[in-house]
């Protein structure tokens, strides 16, 4: 049985980016993600142990997003998916998307975004 663990918009300060002043100063990045993950001992025993510690898991990516610098979104997010598989062995697959709501366009750009998806 499959289901799936979404977390939208996981707001995070980090200094990623190519540009020295994104360096610098850092900048606000949105995380998007979505954990593919059989919870069907979860739906049947009703305990943590379970499933996926929600705010354990948001603390966790949090450390991991900020740990190192990356210069792409790219390489951020296919670090972040192999962490994810690596240390939560109840996903099977992960896609991530991260963007950056300051990003300046010379035209108009509702949402911006680099998604990666990783599975076992």
């Amino acid at each position: 049985m499959k289901h799936k663990i979404i977390f939208q918009e996981i707001e995070i300060f980090a200094f990623h980016g190519v540009y020295e002043e994104e360096k610098k100063a850092g900048q606000i990045f949105l995380v998007d993600i979505e954990l593919e993950v059989d919870l069907a001992t979860a739906s049947n025993s009703d305990n943590l142990r379970d499933t996926i510690d929600y705010t354990e898991f948001v603390t966790w990516l949090s450390k991991i997003f900020t740990q190192e610098r990356y210069n792409l979104l790219e390489k951020l997010g296919s670090v972040l998916a192999s962490a994810i598989l690596e240390n939560y062995l109840l996903v099977s697959k992960v896609k991530i998307g991260i963007s950056k709501p300051q990003i300046q366009f010379s035209v108009p750009v509702e949402k911006f975004l680099v998604q990666v998806e990783k599975e076992r």
